[in-house]
């Protein structure tokens, strides 16, 4: 936990003399003595090239001035250049300029002026960049060195570091490879690039072997925070630093230091004791009090050693350091493994391992310098949170993060205080921590990589965000992921408030009771939604220039799609299809036909869906298409048929002869998808496809049944049988889609179209067998057809009814399944009517108007009733049937009326007339049959 070796520190002066001021003392006199040097140049043979400028600065940085040098060096401008050069390929050729017109005064330019000197090839203009980026970056480096504090040193390095990365890149200046290695080195340590860090820092070495003595323990230490294999790399590298002769007591003490980071991070806990327990004997021999530097050292050690108890303790009990949540467990921040920590006995194992610790960091806190009792409080914190005292280890993380100055210490507190808040669902509480650490840094370049590097920071503050939205606190995600500059960007912000809108969306609906979404629900899901959509979009425009632009702009068309938003889409769609790659253009095409389609678009979304079929061709997205090629088919047949319906009473009109046969081009798209060798019938889109036909045919079927009720009976028998094909493919495909997908909540709906289709065909075989031109045989058939029809219905009725009861003995039925229900009772009351079985009909509607007692499905169930007991003959019950019925129509209440046109026949209004002249007919037989309609 000790910090490492920070290149800001490296690179600083070490002894208590006021450096700083002779160094801006120094600066200031070279300064006007190179100045000075300069005009001369200047006032001789006037302003120099960007060539010889580059030069003079170099020369500037040869005689101990790279302060001077740097920003000579930055005020070159080489933008235009390579613009002016040859191609590559071309490295002789040169460039000839036109020569310029005379100046009308010779002196104009200065009696001596030299032409100007242009870099020939693209290797000049190279080396020429190069050089300017190792100046610059050398006077940066060299200017850190007079910054006061560490904070203000890294934001001087961080500006360094393009400069010097630019060097290295185009090849450092002739004889400067190891100095600008080892600054490149330095930067990027400062900076926690430690990766690069360590290979820029090896290559410095490399080059010039007396650097050493000074970058060995910089190097170990970068190496240290390597994910794969750094450990390792470091104890052998400071090994070799810890064998250089004649190594200060100071520089042994520091080498030790590392060293034993590296054992801890070995998990080489005896290794790591046994060069604590040597170092703390020579502190013992030592005065401390007169050398404060060597208290320094014995506090980091004490620090170490308290790490390496915490270690070995996570290590001996199988403790679990990481939120609960994160791992996917219950809520809470346990630290051991299940079912440990129900143990008493290992409990106080752990407790009693962590008492010297703490204790131990507790005399650190108030005796050493502030650096080291922020560190202190952190392994505190990590050991309370460890034996589950989180309140404690909360309070001492709030405590690092809000020290001063604002450092590593801080930043690692804050991110694991955010964490265990996160963890237990305290989202207030992350806002106000995210927002206190963003304040307090203020800059990305302030970051103190030292105990944490950025990119680890962001990653787990991005987890905690998920963790939040995880326990549903949308509103507290949201607000942190607004939170997050400076160190995110706005399109980054602005990606994870997208991701807490959308999965708050997905929220919303997921918790609607019973799994039906009630139009109030829908609406602020789908509020939600459109937020989520608008975060990505803005995301999306301020990364246009990016690779995550067009994943950040699929992500908005996903969300307003989800949302309903189809409009907002199509636009985004345009683009995402004119800059996507080709191999990811079909689930656009999709997009964008859903899209069209929802905006009453069909014959557009038809063409998108087409050509993502024709264009696409072994794209498995191809199914896709094919299916919602079909329901956009299936929407323009019910224009037609609403357009005919419009010619039907216009007598005038013109029926359109090349008119486009929808129903058919629908079919034709199912199939393709249904006999497609490459599709299995336990794919998604070949089982929504078999759906998809089996109420497509129904839906032929039903149409074709209405236009017979205006029609005479053999015009009604012509229609059947011209039909009776149809009927029969209708009846194989439902039953098909049920067997196969058994008990899918869509099969439980095809089930119900399955029964009405038998019931269908039972009525169309019955008024086929009253046809008196067929020969008694014929008949004979289709009444034993009729009356197998009408008992596949009533076993299917009968069988979807028993699945919703046992259902609605668990739980409450959702409002699909209650519909299907009370259709089911209706239908099977009014098939075993059709059958003559007149005792079970007339029990079954009894039993559907107690259900329905004063609601007006109970009328329809009433009616039935009275018809099968005057059936039976018992005309007196039937007509008091019709009294119970007006008395319960006047029972209803008002608010049920809108119920009356959704489940019944008539409104309120018919139904009064209607039993009213029932009643007025009582006794008589007028009455005859009459159909029930099952209706809603």
């Amino acid at each position: 936990m000790a910090d490492t070796p920070d290149a800001t520190d490296a690179a600083a002066p070490k002894s208590g003399f006021p450096w700083p001021v002779v160094f801006v003392g120094i600066a200031g006199l070279s300064a006007l003595m190179g100045f000075a040097g300069i005009a001369s140049i200047w006032l001789g043979s006037g302003p120099p090239d960007d060539g010889r400028r580059l030069q003079l600065a170099m020369d500037q940085y040869l005689q101990g001035q790279p302060i001077i040098a740097g920003k000579i060096a930055e005020q070159v401008e080489l933008g235009e250049l390579e613009s002016e050069l040859p191609p590559e390929g071309d490295p002789g050729e040169r460039i000839v300029e036109e020569p310029a017109e005379p100046p009308d005064d010779p002196t104009e330019n200065g009696d001596a002026a030299e032409p100007a000197v242009a870099p020939e090839t693209k290797d000049d203009a190279r080396s020429l960049r190069a050089l300017r980026a190792f100046l610059v970056g050398a006077g940066k480096m060299a200017l850190s060195e007079s910054a006061t504090g560490t904070a203000a040193r890294r934001e001087i390095h961080s500006d360094a570091v393009p400069y010097l990365k630019e060097a290295s890149e185009k090849g450092f200046p002739d004889g400067r490879e190891a100095e600008g290695n080892r600054l490149l080195g330095l930067a990027l340590l400062s900076t926690g690039e430690y990766a690069a860090a360590a290979d820029a820092l090896d290559k410095a070495i490399e080059r010039d072997q007396t650097m050493r003595r000074d970058l060995l323990p910089l190097l170990a230490s970068a190496q240290l925070r390597l994910k794969i294999g750094g450990a390792q790399k470091s104890l052998d590298t400071i090994k070799t630093f810890l064998s250089l002769p004649t190594l200060s007591e100071e520089q042994q003490r520091q080498g030790q230091l590392i060293r034993t980071r590296a054992l801890l991070a070995m998990a080489r806990w005896q290794d790591a004791k046994a060069i604590i327990d040597g170092e703390f004997a020579k502190f013992n021999a030592s005065d401390l009090a007169t050398q404060t530097r060597l208290a320094s050292f014995r506090d980091e050690f004490r620090l170490l050693n308290a790490q390496r108890q915490i270690d070995q303790t996570v290590e001996d009990f199988d403790l679990n350091e990481s939120m609960a949540s994160s791992a996917g467990g219950a809520t809470g921040s346990s630290a051991w493994t299940s079912g440990r920590d129900e143990d008493p006995r290992i409990k106080q194992a752990i407790a009693s391992r962590f008492e010297p610790v703490l204790v131990e960091m507790n005399r650190l806190q108030r005796e050493a310098e502030p650096r080291i009792g922020s560190q202190a409080r952190l392994l505190a914190a990590r050991a309370y949170q460890l034996q589950g005292d989180l309140e404690l280890a909360i309070a001492q993380l709030t405590s690092v993060r809000q020290q001063r100055p604002f450092g590593a210490a801080a930043l690692v507190g804050g991110i694991r205080e955010i964490e265990l808040l996160a963890d237990q669902g305290r989202g207030e509480e992350v806002v106000q921590t995210t927002r206190y650490m963003m304040h307090e840094l203020g800059s990305t370049d302030r970051f103190d990589s030292s105990l944490i590097t950025k990119d680890e920071f962001r990653k787990r503050l991005s987890a905690a965000i998920e963790v939040l939205r995880r326990k549903n606190e949308f509103e507290s995600a949201i607000e942190t992921a607004r939170s997050l500059s400076p160190l995110y960007s706005s399109s980054e912000s602005l990606e994870e408030e997208g991701q807490g809108y959308l999965q708050w969306a997905q929220a919303t609906l997921a918790d609607a009771a019973g799994g039906e979404i009630d139009r109030s629900t829908f609406q602020v899901a789908r509020h939600r939604y459109h937020s989520a959509g608008d975060a990505f979009h803005q995301a999306a425009k301020l990364r246009f220039n990016e690779p995550e632009y067009l994943d950040l702009l699929w992500s908005a068309i996903q969300a307003y799609q989800q949302g309903r938003h189809f409009s907002r889409s199509i636009n985004m769609l345009q683009d995402y299809l004119r800059y996507e790659q080709r191999r990811r253009q079909p689930r656009g095409l999709i997009a964008l036909g859903r899209a069209l389609l929802a905006e009453d678009r069909p014959e557009e979304a038809i063409d998108a869906f087409e050509t993502c079929i024709v264009e696409f061709e072994r794209d498995p997205l191809r199914y896709d298409a094919r299916l919602m090629a079909a329901l956009a088919s299936i929407e323009l047949a019910n224009r037609e048929q609403r357009r005919r319906r419009l010619q039907d009473e216009d007598a005038e009109a013109v029926t359109d002869i090349d008119a486009i046969d929808y129903v058919q081009l629908a079919k034709d798209f199912l199939h393709a998808n249904l006999q497609d060798g490459d599709l299995r019938p336990d794919s998604p889109a070949w089982r929504d496809s078999m759906y998809s036909l089996g109420e497509l045919l129904y839906e032929q079927i039903t149409v074709a049944d209405l236009e017979s009720s205006d029609q005479s009976d053999a015009e009604k028998i012509e229609l059947y049988r011209q039909n009776d094909e149809l009927l029969q493919e209708t009846i194989r495909v439902l039953d098909e889609a049920v067997q196969r997908y058994w008990p899918e909540r869509r099969a439980e709906t095809t089930a119900y179209l399955l029964a009405r289709t038998h019931a269908l065909a039972a009525r169309w075989a019955a008024t086929e067998a009253d046809d008196p031109s067929l020969l008694d045989a014929a008949r004979r058939t289709s009444r034993q057809r009729s009356e197998a029809e009408l008992l596949a219905a009533l076993e299917g009725f009968a069988q979807l009814r028993q699945l919703y009861e046992r259902r609605e003995e668990e739980q409450p039925l959702s409002a699909r399944a209650d519909v299907i229900l009370r259709n089911c009772l209706m239908s099977e009351a009014d098939t075993l009517l059709e059958m003559g079985r007149l005792d079970e009909a007339s029990t079954a509607y009894r039993a559907i108007s107690l259900r329905y007692m004063n609601q007006p499905p109970a009328l329809e169930a009433i009616l039935g009733q009275a018809q099968c007991v005057r059936k039976m003959g018992r005309t007196r019950e039937a007509d008091l049937l019709i009294k119970q019925a007006l008395s319960v129509l006047s029972k209803i209440p008002p608010e049920l009326d809108s119920e009356f046109d959704r489940t019944t026949r008539f409104d309120r209004g018919g139904w009064q007339r209607y039993l009213q002249w029932m009643d007025s007919m009582a006794g008589g037989t007028r009455l005859g049959e009459y159909r029930l309609g099952v209706t809603g």
